[in-house]
């Protein structure tokens, strides 16, 4: 073999790469054909490796000082460029090598040598277009490897080439992984975007807009990454000029690669002190910590100047922290600054303002990767509820501040609960003023123009989702909107919910046989999709989904479902009466309905006669049985409490009075209404009428008083041996006869019912 100092050794490229963390840099060499030949070579060095000759252990400036070696490896490659020209169908090239390593200091590490060969054959479909082999050091960090010598044997090549292609190429890489010792100094750390708040009273009197302090600190050799504290002093009632202590324990940190961060200026009025030092790691994995800027905690006295020297601001006071004054964010408001923090530093900053009663009135949010805020509000009806919610959309970022009233009903009339709220109204915003969601999704938006919002959507003065609820003191959700005209409340393509519970024990009885237990214990709602298509829900007690399913008929926009079953009507009594104070037989019975249809309902009651008669009490004895009378009343309301039409005589609910029992029981009282989707309540008022009731206590007390004497009764006052008039004995008369004759206002036992 030939000796390497007879060799003509070219370095035709030496790269330097170093990894995101500064621990891994890689050094390469490269020979093109024709060079790669016996009288040619590559010598590959580590850019450290003369100095780390020059300065070796023991010396008065050791480059183990500065960093450390924790691992390296050389690799000896030979590969075709795939950009190269197309030389044919099938050929292949053999480099044999041999390969010496120098340690950092310039001695021999170790000796290898090999044949590398790449190929390529057309007919085969076979392609080696790169050989490799990989050396690594086989003791410890003396023997790393910083330079490599290749030396080139006998190179053979198939018998079609003429030469070695210009596309086939010889590498030598050196990767050594370095650990650099931190610096022991500490970062110097300035403000760039101060300049504005240093003439009033550094910052304390500012008036502008300003949303963060642009933070930069100077570079730190060793440094994986810097850490930043900055911790907040509120003034409160203390005088701007008033000495205050501080202690970083209490600060926010933040990890940070690069050497730059944008502070938020998020606070009420006070300082910001704020501090950076460099973390690195050593070689054996383990963290190194730098210098603080300043000390960890304090005192600072006389931090208001009157001068912009010495700027950032430094105490008088022990400590010597970095102090920047702050006016404050929006002092009048009541507002709450949220930051979450991701990785790299990366961040996600909210401000939400709220008003008195603690409602959220406008939320910004600002991302750390864009210069623009997201802008979104709610708005409220006339009960608190969060009745709009508007789409949030990107405005330009002038501070962290109110923005104001973003989206109009017309000029200088910003939009809110006049609009939607007094007449259940569905306006629309304007897109003409104001920066907010109806200009953004509008062709008034004057970014329009940009090819990354080609496909914007045209809210048509909809940008927001609207709530209704529901006025019973739940505050249940009734119906929700969707963004835009035909997804507005009223346009059969909301989203609705209805609340009840189930119409019959029937009902649940075919689902769960008879362990489900009584309907009245189980809530049933039905929501009602875009579509129209309805979804039912039943719940138990304790809120639990006990069955979900479809409900409603098919829908002729959509396909029916496969293999559904024909539907069974399910007849059922929906009268549950309840005695009134007033003696009345009252039902309040709330149903769901899930589709547009018109049902037909029947009311039936029985045969019920007034008849003392059969009393043993002799003064009743010949009085004639009588029939009852009844006056009833059925209405049915829709979910905001209006009567619906019956249909035919009784377009105005149900009335009748003077009804006799019976009249009904077999030939019944029908009814019928249309409804559309939504929660109704039946009411059914049966009581016994009035008149015909005065008119049988009449009869009841003259046939009492005119059978007195053979009934025997007794006058009581006359008894007492006591003058009374005729007026007082008709009275105990009238009392007593009343009591005997059962007409002492007890509804008599009946079942009526609605099916």
């Amino acid at each position: 073999m030939k000796t390497l100092h007879k060799l003509l050794l070219i370095v035709a490229f030496i790269g330097f790469l170093q990894s995101a963390d500064g621990a891994k840099e890689t050094s390469v060499g490269i020979l093109k054909a024709p060079q790669i030949n016996s009288s040619n070579g590559l010598n590959t060095k580590d850019q450290y490796y003369d100095y780390m000759v020059a300065n070796p252990s023991g010396s008065a400036t050791p480059w183990t000082q500065q960093f450390c070696i924790k691992g390296s490896k050389g690799i000896v490659s030979l590969e075709i460029d795939s950009d190269g020209d197309y030389l044919g169908n099938t050929w292949w090239v053999k480099v044999p090598y041999s390969v010496t390593f120098y340690n950092a200091g310039g001695t021999v590490a170790a000796t290898e040598s090999g044949t590398l060969e790449v190929r390529y054959d057309q007919g085969s479909k076979i392609t080696d277009l790169k050989d490799y082999v990989v050396y690594e050091p086989v003791s410890g960090a003396s023997n790393q490897f910083l330079r490599a010598v290749v030396g080139i044997g006998s190179v053979t090549k198939s018998s079609n080439l003429a030469s070695i292609p210009s596309n086939v190429l010889l590498k030598m890489e050196l990767e050594v992984e370095r650990q650099y010792t931190l610096g022991s100094s500490s970062p110097v750390v300035t403000v760039s975007n101060y300049s504005t708040l240093t003439a009033t009273n550094y910052g304390l009197g500012y008036t502008g807009s300003l949303d963060y302090l642009l933070l930069n600190w100077s570079y730190l050799q060793g440094a994986e990454y810097y850490d930043l504290e900055y911790l907040f002093v509120d003034i409160g009632s203390k005088d701007e000029t008033d000495a205050f202590d501080y202690d970083f324990r209490n600060a926010t940190r933040v990890n940070l690669s690069e050497n730059r961060y944008k502070l938020p200026l998020a606070y009420p009025k006070g300082w910001i002190l704020y501090r950076v030092r460099g973390v690195g790691y050593d070689c054996n994995g383990n963290h190194t910590y730098g210098t603080w800027s300043s000390y960890s905690s304090g005192s600072a006295t006389g931090v208001l100047r009157t001068s912009a020297t010495n700027f950032p601001l430094v105490p008088s006071g022990t400590g010597q922290a970095q102090i920047v004054g702050w006016h404050g964010t929006e002092g009048a408001l009541n507002w709450l600054h949220q930051t979450q923090f991701g990785e790299g530093a990366k961040r996600n900053s909210s401000l939400t303002f709220f008003d008195g009663s603690n409602r959220s009135r406008q939320s910004l949010l600002e991302l750390s990767t864009s210069s623009r805020l997201i802008a979104s509000q709610t708005l409220y009806d006339f009960q608190g509820r969060p009745a709009v919610d508007v789409l949030p959309v990107p405005i330009d970022h002038n501070g962290l501040k109110y923005y104001g009233p973003l989206n109009y009903y017309s000029s200088g009339t910003p939009f809110g609960r006049n609009h939607f709220d007094l007449n259940l109204g569905y306006p629309a915003m304007n897109s003409t003023y104001g920066n907010g969601a109806a200009k953004y999704y509008s062709p008034s938006n004057p970014d329009a123009t940009d090819p990354t919002l080609a496909n914007l959507p045209n809210a048509e003065g909809y940008p927001y989702i609207q709530k209704r609820f529901l006025n019973d003191g739940t505050n249940r959700l009734k119906a929700k909107s969707s963004p835009g005209p035909n997804h507005k409340i009223n346009s059969n393509h909301e989203l609705r919910v209805m609340y009840g519970t189930p119409g019959s024990q029937n009902e649940l009885d075919r689902l769960f046989g008879n362990n489900v237990g009584y309907a009245e214990y189980y809530t049933k709602e039905i929501i009602t999709d875009a579509n129209g298509v309805g979804a039912v829900v039943y719940k138990d007690m304790a809120g639990r989904v006990i069955a979900t399913g479809l409900a409603g008929g098919s829908n002729p926009n959509l396909s029916d479902v496969d293999f559904a079953p024909a539907a069974d009507a399910i007849g059922a009594n929906m009268l549950n009466n309840t005695l009134s104070l007033n003696q009345e037989l009252i039902t309040k019975k709330k149903f769901l309905i899930s589709s547009n249809r018109t049902d037909t309902y029947t009311y039936t009651f029985p045969a019920i006669s007034f008849s003392p008669s059969g009393s043993t009490n002799p003064c009743l004895s010949g009085f004639t049985s009588k029939p009852v009378k009844f006056d009833l009343s059925i209405q049915i309301y829709d979910e905001d409490g209006q009567p619906i039409g019956l249909g035919g005589n009784f377009a105005n609910g149900v009335e009748l009075t003077n009804l006799t029992s019976g009249q009904y029981n077999s030939a019944s009282i029908s009814f019928s209404g249309g409804f559309s989707p939504g929660t109704y309540t039946l009411v059914k008022k049966l009581s016994i009428n009035q008149a015909a009731a005065e008119s049988y206590r009449n009869q009841v007390k003259a046939h009492i008083i005119n059978n007195a004497a053979s009934c025997g009764l007794v006058d009581p006052v006359s008894q007492a041996d006591c003058s009374c008039s005729s007026l007082c004995v008709q009275a105990v008369i009238y009392d007593q006869g009343w009591r005997i004759a059962g007409l002492d206002g007890t509804f008599p036992s009946m079942n009526d019912a609605i099916a």
